[in-house]
């Protein structure tokens, strides 16, 4: 449907009809149209939604619409006037619908129906059908009849028949259609012609237009009728909390009144100069409501100003009669009085003692008492509400009390409430149960809220309602004096309503803990439903309830339930728009029962979880928003078992929290630990709250790792707790095995007090200060490593107060030249270690400390000891990793690639003097020996095997990225660090060896050589192997270069084998080459050589000549020599090379030569023409 101003589409159809079609109408006809149009154009307005608007200008029949052929004869409506009717008359034009039974001939007979497509009229207070018609009859016996379909049955608004035709001209007809439809949400209209071969029915301009109710923004007038802002018909309103004293404040009880305030938003203020005083000691209100008690007052509390009104209700309990007593009304004897000689009755309408012809309530007005619906003015002398309603407004200045001279009240009166307008019967009704369960006052009729009474909780305040009379007037939206707005009902028919109450009159909407932990409003609400009128939607303004303790990432929820315990409930959650929460689609049932709650914290006690997201409510990690309490009788026996996420964790005093092995529990604050706290094996607890540590609490950690059960396997541990002793962590070590590495002197040394005394393997020892290092305590430093063996129970347990927060490392670059051994630099090592009781993130440690801040340079270094079954095993060696990736040590297949475990220690190469930074941003979950994560996106990697006979093995990493050059690059090149006595394996830089080294991007196209270094400590054949690669195209291919025998192997064909020597550096024989190939359409291997070249007699020509002695070597050929001329040792270091010789023999002196083998190259372009094994004596 679509919507838009109704009376405008009016008023263009009847200019239309006016301006081009006056031959179609008498000035008779052209007036009544015209003054139609404008009389209806007041009502037309923002209000209206035409939900339907057909004119067959298409010429066929409407989408959506049907054409039933009701007879089977296949005689229905058409729309292009095959009998060539041309109608024109009243407002038709055009194309439009007609059934014309004398078009289908003398042996025609029809029974079709014209259906219009279905339409939602449940939101529409009327709905009205409009259309133009001709209708031409023929001595019956035809019929032509408009129904309406309700969703369940067809009933007949209007028949036209023999007598009825009007085919002269043509009217344009409209149909209140409201009460037919009963508000169904699958309405639909249909035009149904029964006849044979009789004349004509033509429909044109078929309007339907839904009015819905008049909108109020603020539905917070009594009930939801009307708003408090001054925008609807409610023109005064005088409740119990408006009541004020000289002061302009609240009175007190017994206090005099001096005015009481409009609560209309109309600001009709009453002043009082009488006697009225404001009543609320108990035994005083009125279920729990104050009142005004007036003694005699009359004419003494009045408004400043007019009030312009037409229905009047008073909430009053009349103590004694005065002539003529009257309770309130205007200036002029118009309100509400009692005759001279009656108690109990009000003047009403209508004849005998109660006539009331000259007053307010004329004989044509009425006057309701209790909710009534006759006139009746019999209340008993007790607390009631009179509801009277005059013909036509009235305009005066108002008075509580006595109006007219004479005419005096003493009583009480709670509650004055004043319309301009008469109230429908759903208004009515509403109004009334409001008043009914804030007084406690029976009503005689329509009483459809019944949690006001004891049985049902006495819900009795701030009701509210929305429903649909009998008699379709409809009421969709409301508040009344409560928060609880409701509306949008999505299938409102008739005789249907929805009541709210709540439980607590003057509730400061704070939230408590409720039993199952959530933060819950502390009122509740109850609602009676009179039959379904669907689903609706439940607002409530934040500033309306007290949210301080919600954090903003929490959700409200509106729970509904059968039971006030809400044991069993139904969750709605709220989204904020504009300051206010909204539910949508909530669904009712009579008698339930909502209120409202938020989530701030998962709960575990010794019996269950409360309000996590993960499986049997344990937190995961959707809960980020939440605090984790840990209750004093949690025994650990339900751990987090999924990966989670919270805001902040709270463990009572006896209360035990186990992290599960393999879970992360991550928080953004702090922890209060009066309790335990167990830390399960490759668990972490990861706090990323910036700054420094503010944890708290008496309670204790307990954070486990495993490592090796040999104690010839040494692993590098560090510790993810404060004040963790040695000889308590590692019990079973032998302390004279428990190593700390000294970085100013590059040293291993003991990190015990000088003088301290122990047993190692059975013997007494004592340090002396030699031996141990500076500030020595036998305290593990956070933030260090530590050297320690392998014992059989292999699982550590560290127990005390986990580390967090910022935290730093002293380093140190020394000038020891080169202690260690290595040949690249001098000895700059320093050992770290993880301080927290969670992975590290190796990239955000990198960044921070070699990216950001050049504090350290190369890679980390993770010590891999060989496993072994007794003494050191030299197989043991580094795994490696920087921003180009990890490389592992050939010892395992464990590659670092991006997280550090916690309780792992390593190594790093210091760049200067200074403190190394961990931080909580660096933490993460994977707490894995060694960690997966996924490899930088732009990198392009290579990893190269260098394996020994025996199957000691070294690796090395090669790749690219967009950063990288060929020279060398801080945070991806990283040099050796040797650990493995028998092979080493790297590339060169220079004159520097690299574990891992990232070259300049190449282009298709381009080739790069990498020199590499190799050693052996044993003689047989070795193999290289490229085992791995990531993010490399296929058309890149790597070879691995032998210049001793001359030849490029595609480590893609698999490893190369080759027979080495033991003990010698060949630092000059082998290379990597990169070569990016251009892709070969029919699979060919290009230019550049894809595949292996093996032999070394390839393109040999065999009139090369060489002859030699202990001096001179002398090559020459029949044609001379023409290429490059080199002699390469064992190793393929070159010894000589001339370049570009050229048609002449070449004799080269070699008496500097020591003794041995030697290979002689001659090579044209890329074509080797010559290659000779020499040796020389």
């Amino acid at each position: 449907m679509h919507s838009f101003d109704f009376a405008y589409s009016i008023l263009d159809h009847a200019f239309e009809l006016i301006l081009y079609k006056p031959q179609a109408m008498n000035t008779t006809t052209s007036f009544k149209l015209i003054a139609f149009v404008f009389a209806i154009f007041p009502a037309l307005s923002f209000s209206q939604t035409v939900l339907l608007d057909e004119d067959f200008s298409s010429s066929s029949l409407p989408s959506g619409w049907s054409n039933n052929d009701n007879a089977g004869t296949g005689d229905v409506w058409e729309f292009n006037d095959p009998g060539n009717r041309n109608i024109s008359a009243g407002n038709f034009s055009g194309n439009y619908a007609i059934l014309d039974s004398d078009a289908y001939g003398s042996s025609s007979n029809q029974n079709t129906s014209l259906i219009t497509p279905s339409f939602d009229a449940s939101p529409y207070e009327t709905v009205t059908l409009n259309f133009d018609h001709q209708y031409r009859e023929y001595n019956g016996p035809e019929s032509c009849r408009v129904q309406v379909y309700n969703g369940s049955s067809w009933s007949t608004i209007v028949t036209y028949d023999i007598g009825d035709e009007n085919y002269s001209g043509a009217d344009n007809i409209t149909l209140d259609i409201t009460s037919a439809l009963n508000g169904s949400t699958n309405a639909k209209v249909r035009f149904r012609y029964i006849g044979a071969y009789d004349w004509w029915w033509a429909i044109d301009n078929i309007v339907i237009t839904g009015t819905e109710p008049t909108a109020v923004a603020s539905p917070k007038g009594p009930g939801g009728i009307g708003s408090d802002d001054g925008t609807s018909g409610l023109v005064a309103w005088y409740k119990p909390d408006g009541l004020r004293n000289s002061s302009n404040a609240l009175p007190s009880d017994g206090q005099s009144v001096s005015s009481w305030i409009d609560g209309s938003g109309n600001n009709k203020t009453i002043n009082n100069s009488g006697s009225a005083t404001y009543q609320s000691g108990v035994s005083d209100l009125i279920n729990g409501n104050a009142k005004l008690s007036a003694s005699a007052l009359n004419r003494q509390f009045v408004t400043s100003s007019n009030i312009t009104a037409k229905t009047l209700i008073a909430v009053n309990d009349p103590k004694s009669r005065s002539y003529f007593e009257a309770v309130a009304g205007f200036n002029g004897d118009k309100g509400i009085r009692r005759p001279s000689g009656t108690d109990n009755i009000w003047q009403y309408p209508g004849g005998g003692d109660g006539t009331n012809n000259d007053t307010w309530s004329t004989n044509s007005g009425e006057s309701y008492i209790n909710g009534g619906t006759s006139n009746a003015g019999n209340h008993g002398n007790s607390l009631h509400f009179v509801s009277q309603t005059r013909p036509s407004t009235h305009t005066n200045k108002f008075y509580i009390g006595g109006y007219y001279s004479g005419r005096s009240f003493t009583g009480d009166i709670t509650e004055v409430i004043l319309f301009n307008t008469d109230l429908s019967d759903v208004e009515k009704i509403i109004l009334d149960n409001y008043l009914s369960a804030k007084y406690n006052i029976a009503l005689s009729a329509n009483d459809y809220y019944t949690q006001d009474n004891s049985g049902s909780g006495n819900f009795d305040h701030h009701v509210a309602g929305i429903g649909r009379a009998a008699d379709g007037s409809l009421h969709n939206n409301s508040q009344g004096t409560g928060i609880v707005k409701i509306n949008n009902p999505s299938d409102l028919n008739f005789d249907e309503f929805l009541f709210w109450g709540e439980d607590t009159k003057d509730s400061d909407y704070a939230f408590s803990t409720s039993a199952s932990y959530t933060q819950r409003q502390a009122s509740t609400w109850r609602v009676n439903k009179r039959n379904d009128l669907g689903t609706v939607s439940v607002s409530v303004s934040a500033s309306d309830f007290d949210l301080s303790a919600k954090q903003s990432c929490a959700s409200l929820y509106l729970i509904v339930s059968s039971s006030s315990s809400f044991a069993s409930k139904t969750s709605y959650p709220m989204t904020l728009s504009s300051g206010v929460y909204t539910a949508d689609n909530v669904s009712f049932s009579n008698n339930d029962y909502f209120t409202f709650e938020y989530i701030d914290q998962i709960v575990v006690d010794n019996s269950q979880f409360y309000n996590g997201d993960g499986t049997s409510n344990v937190p995961n990690t959707t809960n980020a928003c939440y605090k984790l309490l840990v209750k004093s009788s949690a025994t650990g026996a339900l751990p987090i078992t999924e990966n989670a996420q919270v805001r902040e964790i709270e463990v009572e005093s006896g209360g035990v929290l186990t992290i599960n092995s393999g879970i992360y529990l991550s928080l953004a604050g702090d922890i209060v630990n009066n309790g335990t706290i167990n830390i399960e094996q490759e668990s972490s607890l990861i706090q990323t709250g910036s700054g420094t540590d503010n944890n708290s609490g008496s309670g204790t950690y307990n954070v486990k790792r495993t490592g090796n059960n040999s104690p010839y396997i040494f692993n590098i541990w560090s510790s993810p707790i404060q004040s963790a002793s040695l000889t308590s962590v590692f019990s079973s070590a032998n302390p004279c095995d428990i190593f700390v590495f000294d970085k100013d002197l590059q040293a291993w040394k003991y990190d015990f007090a000088a003088g301290f005394s122990t047993t190692c393997n059975g013997n007494s020892v004592t340090f002396s200060a030699s031996d141990v290092i500076s500030g020595g305590d036998g305290i593990m430093d956070v933030t260090g490593g530590y050297f320690v063996p392998g014992d059989p129970s292999a699982l550590k347990t560290y127990n005390g107060t986990i580390n967090n927060g910022l935290l730093y490392k002293a380093i140190s670059t020394t000038t020891l030249g080169n202690p260690g051994g290595t040949d690249w630099a001098d000895d700059d090592w320093n050992l770290l270690g993880n301080p927290y009781p969670s992975a590290m993130d190796a990239t955000a440690f990198w960044n921070e400390n070699a990216v950001d801040n050049s504090r350290i340079t190369d890679a980390i270094y993770f010590w891999d000891e060989a496993d072994t079954t007794g003494g050191y095993n030299q197989n043991s060696d580094y795994a490696s990793w920087n921003l180009s990736g990890g490389v592992n040590s050939g010892n395992s297949a464990k590659e670092p690639s991006g997280n550090i475990a916690s309780g792992q220690g390593f190594w790093v190469v210091a760049n200067t003097s200074t403190d190394v930074v961990f931080n909580n941003s660096m933490r993460t979950y994977n707490n894995s020996q060694f960690f997966k994560t996924q490899q930088q996106i732009n990198q392009h990697n290579a990893w190269v095997s260098f394996t020994s006979p025996s199957q000691y093995q070294n690796n090395i990493l090669v790749g690219y990225n967009q950063n990288t050059t060929d020279a060398e690059d801080l945070g991806y090149d990283a040099h050796k660090l040797v650990g493995n006595a028998h092979v080493r394996f790297a590339s060169y830089i220079g004159t520097d060896e690299y574990v891992i080294q990232s070259v300049a991007p190449l282009s298709i196209g381009d080739s790069k050589i990498i020199p590499l270094v190799v050693f052996t400590d044993e003689y047989g054949t070795h193999q290289f192997e490229e085992y791995k690669r990531e993010n490399l195209p296929a058309n890149f291919k790597i070879f691995i270069r032998d210049k001793f025998l001359g030849l490029d192997h595609n480590l893609a064909d698999g490893p190369y084998n080759v027979d080495l020597n033991p003990n010698v550096e060949y630092k000059s024989r082998f290379e990597l080459v990169f070569k990016y190939q251009m892709q070969q359409s029919g699979g060919g291997s290009g230019s550049k050589g894809g595949g292996t070249v093996t032999s070394v007699q390839d393109n040999i020509d065999p009139d090369f000549k060489v002859v030699q002695d202990q001096n001179f070597i002398t090559i020459s050929h029949p044609n001379g020599i023409n290429g490059d001329v080199t002699i390469i040792d064992l190793t393929g270091k070159v010894l000589f090379q001339r370049q570009n010789v050229q048609n002449s023999n070449l004799q080269i002196q070699w008496n500097n030569f020591a003794a041995g083998s030697y290979f002689i190259n001659i090579q044209n372009n890329d074509q080797r023409s010559f290659f000779k094994q020499i040796v020389k004596h």
